[in-house]
């Protein structure tokens, strides 16, 4: 959940199950992405491109804060879960995920309407 002192965030929800993004680099020295990760990657991406209607991306220490609601049974690692999210952000809510100084991750389990919330600020005073 959101902290309550986030007030003027970058809010975002994107229905749908997390896919985790593993590292792992193929023979040829490229990444080997998945075809379900590339549509979760894109769905996020669209999502955040529209919700910034056209602003550019933020600019300086930021910090994030990623809800997962996950259906029961579905394992995958928190790590893992938000490489997924942060690389889909790139260049929309932020130039570089390396702008993220903080973050709060959180993995939840529901039974129905898996979702992601995903939260992004300045850092005040940095």
């Amino acid at each position: 959940m959101l902290p309550s002192d986030w007030e003027g965030a970058i809010h975002l929800i994107v229905q749908g199950e997390a896919v985790p993004k593993q590292s792992y680099i193929t023979r040829f020295g490229r990444p080997n992405l998945s075809e379900r990760l590339k549509v979760w990657q894109d769905l996020i991406r669209w999502k955040a491109k529209e919700r910034m209607a056209g602003n550019p991306p933020l600019d300086g220490p930021l910090e994030l804060s990623i809800t997962f609601l996950r259906k029961i049974h579905r394992r995958a690692d928190w790590d893992n879960l938000s490489k997924g999210v942060c690389d889909s952000l790139n260049h929309v809510f932020w130039k570089d995920d390396s702008q993220i100084k903080r973050a709060l991750v959180e993995v939840r389990e529901t039974e129905k309407n898996p979702m992601v919330e995903i939260a992004v600020r300045l850092i005040p005073h940095a």
